[in-house]
């Protein structure tokens, strides 16, 4: 673990996932935002990102999350490994932080594990993608 965590990008979870995407739009930035029923957008902030995902999506990415009363934000951080995510999820939680989300193989190809801070804010540890593990959730591989 000598690889220091480099801030990626904030995820947002929006109760209205359209009404969101309009107000970064009409703010000035164009979140990229694929059309289908992976609700997910992505708005390049010169080298940080902004990640709009609707409750669904991340109810499917992190398990702990619920609606209503839940953290509506993850910091995320990138990690240099697949092996590095697990290492540091370990090294955190053992050293008493909650695990919100266990490491595991998301569906966009990274390696993902989330866990609170002292206030309870979700912090994500992401790898890098690798695109062999990709899947739609809900579909095969889940």
């Amino acid at each position: 673990m000598t690889f220091t965590p480099r801030f990626d990008h904030v995820d947002l979870v929006a109760h209205d996932y359209d009404a969101t995407v309009a107000f970064y739009r009409q703010l000035g930035f164009t979140p990229d935002s694929p059309d289908g029923e992976i609700r997910h957008a992505q708005i390049d902030c010169g080298g940080v990102e902004i990640h709009i995902d609707d409750e669904r999506l991340a109810s499917v990415s992190n398990s702990s999350w619920r609606s209503g009363g839940q953290p509506r934000v993850v910091v995320n951080f990138r990690l240099s490994s697949r092996a590095d995510v697990d290492a540091r999820y370990a090294h955190l939680t053992r050293a008493g932080y909650p695990g919100m989300q266990e490491p595991h193989d998301a569906f966009w190809g990274a390696r993902y594990a989330v866990v609170a801070d002292p206030d309870g804010t979700p912090v994500g540890l992401t790898s890098p993608i690798d695109d062999h593990p990709r899947y739609r959730p809900g579909g095969e591989g889940s």
